[in-house]
């Protein structure tokens, strides 16, 4: 069911998840969300960035084509809730493309606290407080930034803000954004980036495994190559994109810096779902998604796409013909 404002909230939810955009949630965490329905839990998801603005004034470049038709993302996300059966809360902030970003900087570190983004930081974290205050949620689930979209850093550095506050009364899990936990390495730049120290588990060896900076390079393009929105038509373009992926990974290499990373200093840990029982009631959620399962895998071939989901489970430990899910949580 919608609840169409923080003051509707009447119940308390055992768990409520932040979702930057609409469709974040349901690829991202749709199967614990699934068993967490069966055991009778409460489920509240609060979207933040599903605010719409006068047809006029909407960017025009191609690019956001598959973005700017609010009404029917809206109804989307409406039918993969429905789907998954929980509560949910459009926040209504006017998401980056609507904000006059361009292009290049819809990814980006820094964005909280600067500029013209204060007040948006300053709102959404004041209607975030709110949220836990009023659902009285045992855990609160948040975006790990992985693939740097401006939208999704602003969430991951309120819930940095939040932590810092102390004593809250819910614990903080983070969860792995789909599309990006597609692309190998990425989440290993990410976790020494915001200052995590991985321990050496069998869960995590695709982050502690040391490559060659050609090697990752080689799997990051092998990864991207082939998506949708990605048109490598001539050699030219194909070589300029996999120099760009060799300049981008090296600097992550050797310029990020754990000491200043937002969650240095605090005791992580992996928490692995085995959603395997319900990865056909996640996928049928995830399909409401049409406009955006079209700009990310290209068809709505629901067997392509769980084939993806059991590829990336088997990095993470996975056996042939199982569904996983992986999650950090912050333990005191």
């Amino acid at each position: 069911m919608r609840l169409k404002s923080i003051e509707k909230i009447k119940h308390q939810y055992e768990h409520v998840y932040v979702s930057p955009h609409m469709d974040d949630i349901a690829l991202s965490c749709g199967g614990r969300i699934v068993n967490q329905r069966k055991k009778g839990e409460n489920v509240l998801i609060v979207t933040v960035f599903t605010g719409d603005i006068d047809e006029a004034k909407k960017p025009r470049r191609k690019l956001f084509n598959q973005f700017i038709n609010t009404q029917e993302r809206r109804a989307e996300d409406t039918g993969a809730m429905d789907r998954l059966g929980v509560d949910y809360l459009w926040l209504d902030y006017p998401e980056a493309i609507y904000r006059g970003k361009r292009p290049l900087s819809l990814f980006s570190s820094n964005v909280y606290g600067s500029g013209t983004e204060k007040p948006v930081c300053d709102a959404i974290f004041t209607d975030l407080q709110k949220t836990c205050n009023t659902a009285q949620n045992k855990i609160l689930y948040l975006p790990l930034g992985m693939g740097k979209h401006i939208d999704h850093q602003i969430i991951f550095q309120i819930s940095a803000q939040l932590l810092s506050l102390g004593n809250q009364d819910f614990e903080f899990i983070y969860y792995e954004e789909v599309p990006y936990m597609f692309i190998p390495n990425l989440l290993k730049y990410r976790m020494k980036g915001i200052g995590i120290e991985v321990g050496a588990m069998e869960s995590t060896k695709d982050i502690t495994h040391k490559k060659p900076i050609m090697q990752e390079t080689i799997e990051v393009y092998r990864s991207i190559v082939d998506l949708p929105f990605v048109k490598l038509n001539n050699p030219l373009k194909k070589g300029v994109v996999f120099l760009l992926i060799a300049f981008y990974l090296t600097f992550l290499r050797y310029m990020s810096n754990p000491r200043r990373g937002a969650l240095r200093g605090r005791n992580v840990s992996p928490e692995i779902s085995d959603v395997s029982s319900c990865i056909d009631e996640k996928l049928d959620a995830i399909l409401n998604y049409r406009s955006q399962i079209k700009l990310f895998f290209g068809n709505n071939d629901k067997e392509a796409i769980k084939n993806l989901y059991e590829k990336y489970s088997e990095t993470i430990g996975g056996a042939t013909g199982k569904f996983l899910e992986r999650y950090w949580k912050i333990r005191e």
